[in-house]
């Protein structure tokens, strides 16, 4: 016995980064029409992280066509409206931008079927102003000796199209405001010290929806240290002496894996008391993929990939620092993956080994390998009626209890699906076997049935003794020679119902008796079938001993007629009486003449005696 469940193929592409095609799987499908809804299309759509889209098929679908799509796959949620097609596809916030994904879908009018594929292009942003208008800042100088409010301005450098928003999100120390214009005013909210530098992050929103993260930076310098450049110096010397001693904290540059955590340790080091904070508004698009710790104490930055990174590849993380004389400075750890990183699925191996238990047992497998925690497991396919299944999302532990009556030797082949934290999967298979009790109910079990006594026409119930619960006999309706047979196949009770025109004999049905154990066995059901002139003794359970004399045969020269008279009775058997409406020639004809009918028959018929059940 096998569960049957939807087949699924898996087929990913190694590259996730620059343009690479990512295949989730898709429910395997009948065979294809080519002309079965020619002309439908799903268009390619984009959307940016984090975001979500709907996609309509383009091209008459009939009304009798039904869909039916992927499901969740590595940070991708699918819904497909059956009905119309429409596919709603939400991405999760860690997918990388420049990923292209391709889904299946599946049409269906219930005899044919056909797949389509519906793809989505993840980007950073959507539309077309972020690339054509291009931002940038001048930086924004503070002067620790002004008593002005705003000590300075960050002007925008570049054109935008009317409707252009500006999200400042500004940095400790600092007040940053943006104008209409763009530009940003910086105002000191308390003292840094000189040699300081910061940066505001601002996001530029257009029209059209596409965005782009734009940095300002902010430099702090005192009076006394432009003074002491003297006379001659230019504007070029000028600012170059800030800039050169900007305090800019640096970071042992750090090699990783695509899939595995990575950690650096400043190159420098500071004063005590010296604090550290994580900047994602600085460089957001790599946060949403990348998991980023910075010790506030060490200042080391650790950092996880949330789905794996394709080599070679190199980013950046922005960390603020502040000493304890309010020093401020913004320095980036860089991290260059070297080595392309696994999926969970691909990294770590499972499996699911065989297991068996009796006919009366609850079979239990648990899968075996490595996994990491928070992976978890479920049952993919609703078992068939009777079957109760039990697992353990946690550590896929499988309890299969199998209904009554299960013949030993059975299979079950139970589909699971382990989802791994970075939501990769693996598919696996159980396979329970179920044996032969030690010791079955039917090898110590025995049915009896009562002869069922009747005359032509009639009905009559009988029912077993010594029946076991749960026990049930597997009975249709039968008819032989004129004998119809029903039965209740829960208490085991079976009626026998004679045509008026029934022979009558004496003879035996074997019935198949099944337990709960799924062991069988047959119990013997006499039957005695009188004859409706006859108020003669009942007659027994079985023919009693011997036999009667042959007729003789005609004498010599006699002629013979097509109708000759019967022989005269012989003298009764012991214990028998010559009233029972039947010969013994005419018996044996009527068993065999049953036996024959039953040759084909699901139940067994003997004469009473002569055969073994």
């Amino acid at each position: 016995m096998k569960f049957s469940r939807t087949a699924i193929a898996v087929a990913t592409t190694a590259a996730l980064l620059g343009g690479g095609v990512a295949l989730p799987h898709s429910p395997a499908t009948a065979a294809t029409s080519q002309a079965f809804l020619s002309g439908l299309t799903w268009p390619v759509k984009q959307v940016t992280p984090g975001g979500t889209v709907e996609i309509a098929p383009q091209g008459s679908i009939p009304s009798n066509v039904r869909f039916e799509g992927s499901d969740d796959y590595l940070g991708y949620r699918f819904s497909t409206n059956p009905r119309t097609g429409v596919v709603t596809m939400h991405v999760a916030e860690d997918v990388i931008p420049n990923q292209r994904t391709q889904f299946m879908i599946t049409g269906s009018d219930g005899v044919r079927a056909r797949s389509f594929p519906i793809m989505i292009h993840v980007v950073d942003t959507i539309g077309e102003m972020a690339k054509k208008y291009p931002l940038s800042y001048y930086p924004a100088f503070t002067v620790e000796d002004s008593s002005d409010a705003v000590l300075s301005v960050a002007q925008l450098q570049g054109d935008f199209p009317e409707g252009t928003r500006f999200e400042v999100t500004a940095p400790d120390h600092f007040k940053v405001t943006a104008a209409a214009n763009g530009d940003l005013s910086v105002t000191q909210l308390d003292p840094v010290k000189p040699g300081s530098k910061s940066a505001a992050s601002v996001k530029v929103v257009y029209p059209d929806g596409s965005f782009r993260n734009v940095r300002a930076d902010i430099y702090a310098y005192s009076k006394k240290s432009s003074e002491s450049l003297g006379s001659g110096a230019s504007i070029e010397d000028f600012f170059n002496n800030i800039y050169d001693n900007a305090f800019t904290p640096k970071w042992h540059d750090k090699t990783m894996s695509g899939s595995e955590q990575a950690s650096t340790a400043l190159a420098d080091a500071l004063p005590e008391g010296t604090t550290f904070k994580a900047r994602p508004d600085l460089n957001p698009s790599i946060f949403r993929f990348i998991d980023v710790d910075v010790d506030e104490a060490s200042g080391v930055v650790v950092v996880k990939p949330k789905r794996p990174l394709t080599a070679p590849w190199t980013f950046q993380i922005p960390v603020e620092v502040t000493t304890p004389d309010n020093l401020v400075g913004i320095g980036w750890a860089t991290f260059t993956v070297t080595e392309d990183g696994k999926w969970n699925s691909e990294a770590f191996t499972v499996k699911s080994p065989a297991a068996s238990a009796t006919t009366t047992e609850i079979a239990t497998a648990k899968p075996v390998g490595d996994f990491p925690e928070g992976t978890t497991f479920e049952i993919n396919q609703t078992p068939p009626a009777g079957w109760q299944v039990k697992i353990d999302r946690h550590t896929g532990e499988i309890n299969l209890t199998p209904p009554q009556r299960t013949r030993a030797g059975t299979t079950v082949t139970m589909p699971v699906t382990a989802r791994f934290p970075d939501g990769s999967r693996t598919y696996l298979e159980t396979n329970f076997t179920f044996t032969k009790p030690e010791v079955e109910q039917a090898s110590v079990t025995t049915v009896r049935y009562p002869t069922a006594r009747l005359l032509p026409g009639e009905s009559v119930t009988v029912k077993p003794n010594n029946w076991p619960d749960g026990a049930v006999v597997s009975i249709t309706n039968l008819v032989v020679r004129d004998l119809t047979f029903t039965a209740d196949t829960s208490t085991g009770a079976i009626t026998i119902t004679a045509g008026k025109n029934a022979d009558v004999a004496q003879i035996a049905a074997n019935v198949v008796v099944t337990y709960k154990d799924g062991s069988q066995n047959t119990a013997r059901l006499p039957i005695a079938i009188r004859s409706n002139t006859t108020t003669a003794t009942q007659p027994s359970d079985a023919p009693g001993p011997g036999s009667p004399a042959p007729a003789p045969a005609p004498k010599p020269g006699t002629p013979s007629t097509a109708n000759p008279a019967p022989a005269p009775a012989p003298a009764p058997t012991p214990g028998g009486t010559d009233k029972e409406g039947s010969s013994t020639g005419g018996i044996i004809a009527i068993v065999l003449g049953v036996l024959a009918l039953l040759g084909a028959a699901g139940f067994a018929v003997t004469q009473m005696g002569s055969l073994p059940f």
